[in-house]
């Protein structure tokens, strides 16, 4: 019988200690998604896979606040607009970006002359960076509710199950048990 102590969820008898810790972890999540935004803010709950980071390698400036970069990986040389950064050097970079799309260039004639096709990248904004943050924010976050789930309110769960299993089991064997002595009983009284 369940002490005034005792907690009743979906039918399960629960003690203090136990129903303390549900409690946490509940409240727990309600303070982690009432902190964190929705996943309708990144539309349709994908990731905001415009914003990643590019490294490279500066080759030149062309303009103000515009790169020659080369990306490994890729064919042709790129194109690097910057509007918070600058670099007065050549060398290796790396930097938050969008992809902007793709521009056609023509080669110098030392070079042949040709006509190519660079990508374009675009330093990432604050908003866009922070959108990118909030999301990174948000899958951390609930790899972080899974694993306090699974590490304490599910095992606390499936113990209950085995536990409620168990006190069928015994009921069903006290029932029969009873069932059994009222029949011996009934023959008793009727049998001479």
């Amino acid at each position: 019988m369940a002490s005034a102590s005792d907690l009743l969820i979906n039918k399960l008898k629960i003690n203090d200690a136990v129903s303390i810790r549900i409690n946490q972890v509940i409240q727990s999540s309600k303070n982690w998604y009432s902190d964190h935004p929705s996943p309708e803010h990144f539309h349709e709950n994908r990731p905001p896979d415009e914003v990643f980071n590019l490294q490279g390698y500066i080759v030149a400036k062309n303009g103000q606040n515009r790169y020659e970069v080369q990306i490994p990986g890729e064919t042709y040389r790129a194109l690097l607009y910057t509007s918070g950064t600058t670099y007065t050097t050549k060398g290796s970079f790396t930097l938050l970006v969008t992809k902007k799309g793709t521009e056609i260039v023509t080669i110098k004639e030392d070079y042949g002359g040709f006509t190519q096709e660079w990508n374009e990248y675009e330093e990432a904004s604050d908003s866009e960076i922070k959108r990118w943050n909030a999301y990174l924010n948000r899958e951390n976050g609930q790899a972080d509710h899974t694993k306090l789930y699974n590490e304490t309110l599910r095992p606390i769960l499936e113990n209950l199950e085995r536990e409620e299993q168990t006190e069928i089991e015994n009921t069903m064997r006290r029932y029969q048990s009873l069932s059994n002595e009222i029949r011996e009983n009934y023959k008793k009284c009727f049998v001479l």
